[in-house]
């Protein structure tokens, strides 16, 4: 009797048809539509996802390069035109010593406004970002829990969103501030090169660097030691469960036990596709902030690179360092995406899958 149960049940399963794992609708709606356009739909393939991203960056870089290459090309205008003073000063002294200072504050003034720009972008995706990370980890959360790994979904769901709003919190309230205060030391040690202010620059630059390598490092323990802990509890009850259903239930026991094991296959496949879609989600959220911020970072650092070549002097060093800055802002908006990327592949470790 109990073989023909299991040969009828076979084949009303072969009988049903075969469709493509259903995103739940609040995931698909939380991801920004700009993110979604630049993937072209590709939101359930990994490869197709990245190569429709990569092909639409392709296209808009040079846009982004040619409005960016504008205000570096100001900047290292500055620093000849200000070279071609300091050598009539050489000269015959005509030229006061506040040329060098002068040059500071016009590329301080030139970069100001690229800076605020670049700031908003970078905190719209970190903000983007964290809204789109609570929704994934809910569903991702639901969908580890139907697979049996109830603790292991509430505590790395619990600890990433939390550990997320702190850092949002981090950048908002001190990183990001000290960005400025970092960008305006370094333009006060390029006035006045003889103060203790370049050292000062670079303290703060490493403080931003290892506050957000070290939050980072936090977080991957933690995601770490939890999935350990909790993931060999789950397992211990999965297989009690199953124990019990086998044992207790009359007749139809073994075979619900063997649904069980399908019904955690068809959550593990749940969990996969989420994980894809998650993680291309994520980087379109931050592809527009990464390539803008990247670009400038690069061009500041081939301004400074000529500068230093035509001439040297503080301005060249002043260029790096408010490239610098840029590239911080970029840390920082890479910081939030990589949270939500490490807890996906922490649930999919989870999962075995």
């Amino acid at each position: 009797m109990r073989y023909w149960l299991c040969l009828f049940a076979a084949l009303a399963l072969l009988c049903l048809p075969a469709g493509a794992v259903e995103l739940p609708k609040e995931l698909t709606d939380a991801l920004p539509s700009q993110a979604e356009r630049l993937l072209e739909g590709e939101t359930g393939d990994l490869l197709g996802g990245v190569s429709a991203l990569w092909g639409n960056l392709r296209q808009e870089a040079g846009k982004i390069l040619r409005s960016r290459l504008k205000t570096a090309a100001g900047v290292l205008f500055t620093v000849l035109l200000c070279g071609m003073l300091g050598g009539l000063r050489d000269g015959n002294g005509a030229v006061p010593d506040f040329v060098p200072m002068g040059g500071a504050l016009v590329i301080a003034a030139l970069t100001a406004s690229s800076l605020k720009n670049l700031v908003g972008l970078g905190w719209e995706a970190m903000e983007a970002t964290s809204v789109f990370g609570k929704a994934l980890l809910g569903a991702l959360a639901v969908s580890l829990a139907a697979g049996g790994a109830v603790q292991t979904a509430s505590l790395q769901q619990v600890g990433t969103v939390l550990f997320g709003t702190f850092l949002l919190e981090l950048i908002r309230r001190l990183l990001l501030p000290l960005v400025y205060l970092y960008a305006a030391t370094v333009t006060a040690a390029a006035i006045a090169p003889e103060t203790p202010l370049r050292s000062l620059a670079e303290a703060i630059r490493k403080a931003v660097s290892w506050a957000l390598g070290g939050s980072l490092a936090a977080f991957t323990l933690y995601l770490t030691l939890t999935g350990a802990v909790s993931g060999a509890a789950d397992q211990a009850a999965v297989r009690a469960a199953k124990a019990v259903l086998s044992g207790t239930v009359p007749v139809v026991g073994g075979i619900l036990s063997d649904a069980a094991e399908t019904l955690l296959a068809g959550a593990g496949v749940l969990r996969g596709g989420i994980g894809i879609f998650g993680t291309l989600g994520v980087l379109a959220i931050c592809a527009y902030p990464f390539l803008h911020l990247g670009i400038q970072y690069l061009l500041y650092r081939g301004a400074g690179f000529l500068a230093e070549a035509a001439g040297g002097g503080p301005l060249p060093k002043l260029i790096g360092g408010l490239g610098s800055a840029f590239a911080l802002v970029l840390g920082m908006t890479a910081s939030c995406a990589a949270v939500i990327i490490v807890a996906i592949a922490a649930a999919m470790g989870a999962a075995g899958l």
